[in-house]
Formats: structure tokens, sequence, C-alpha cells
């Protein structure tokens, strides 16, 4: 995983690069289960090349902490199809790419669980890049690193959901990539 210090697209603009923002929504516990995913391609002109968005029925029980966080029950995804239904669709979506999510172990983590062998191109981390780029933030979540960056957050509620972080997360690694070199300390 790349950190600004190493190559990662602070260094590396190319526009043959192929960006992916992420964000997952789990059951929780230890291994969680995939119940939302979204995901955002886009270039480093800001332009937004496709959105997908899925929700899977879990085949286990969603936690308490999970779905305090998220507020996806099991009965709320009853209808909707097993990740194994579309396992070839995400695995088409995010291939070749270059992930780029706010914790991104986390939600990598999920996916390389769920699609066998599947490994990104790169990685790169807004959390890692926000802690090197604002240093002394009381919080580094998404939302306040967000409004560090004065990055407008479109989010209807408080409660977590992966298309409306997995589009924050892109526009915060954009704001990040616009801060000039001359403003950070670690380049």
């Amino acid at each position: 995983m790349y950190a600004p210090a190493d190559i990662g697209c602070f260094r590396v603009t190319t526009e043959s690069c192929k960006y992916l923002a992420i964000d997952t929504e789990g059951s929780g516990g230890h291994e969680p289960e995939l119940l939302e995913l979204s995901a955002f391609e886009f270039d480093l002109a800001g332009q937004e090349r496709a959105e997908h968005h899925w929700y899977f029925r879990p085949v286990a029980q969603i936690s308490y902490h999970a779905w305090r966080v998220h507020g996806l029950t099991a009965e709320r995804l009853r209808a909707e199809p097993l990740f194994s239904d579309l396992a070839s669709d995400v695995l088409a979506t995010v291939s070749n790419r270059w992930i780029v999510a706010h914790n991104a172990p986390v939600d990598v983590g999920i996916l390389k669980r769920h699609l066998p062998g599947w490994r990104p191109l790169e990685t790169i981390d807004t959390l890692i890049l926000a802690r090197k780029a604002l240093p002394g933030l009381p919080s580094y979540s998404l939302r306040s690193v967000a409004s560090a960056l004065k990055v407008p957050d479109i989010a209807a509620s408080d409660m977590h959901n992966a298309r409306d972080d997995a589009r924050l997360c892109m526009k915060v690694f954009l704001a990040l990539r616009g801060i000039t070199p001359a403003q950070l300390s670690f380049l």
C-alpha cells in the first residue's frame, strides 16, 4: 500500500491509471460478510466515469455494532442477491484498478476474503495521506478529513453507507492531491 512518501499518485499522475474509490459495509465481527459495496471509477481531473453499487443478502447474522454503524438489517437485505451470485461482476469492476479507500486495509481486506486471488494494482489509503498532509486533526474519520479539506459531505444522514462514503473518499483523495508539495513536509 502506498503512502505519499512512497510513490502513490502524488508523484505519479499518469492519466492511464484507472482509479476506483470504494467503500464497503459489512456484517461485523472478525471476518465480516460483505453487505454493501460501492465503487466510483474516476480520473485525476475529478470526472466520475462510472458508478457501481451492490447490496448483498447476508448468510450470517449482522452484529449489533455493525447495524448501529450502517443500519442494514437482514430483513432489509432479504431480497438482495448473495455475494456469490454477483462475484464475477464485482471482480470485473475491481480488477486492474488503483483502489482508493479510507482506511483501505478494511475495504481491501473484505474484498480479498470474498474474491480469493484478487489483488488491486495498487492501493491508496486516504487515511494515511490525511495523517501526513493534515497533522494535528482531532479525528481522521472520513468526514472529519473532508471537513478539514472543505470538501462538502453530501451524506443524507449520520449512518454509514457505501455509496456516500465511496464518493466522499474520491473527493477527499482529489483534494489531497491538490495540496502543493510546498505545503507538505513529507514530499
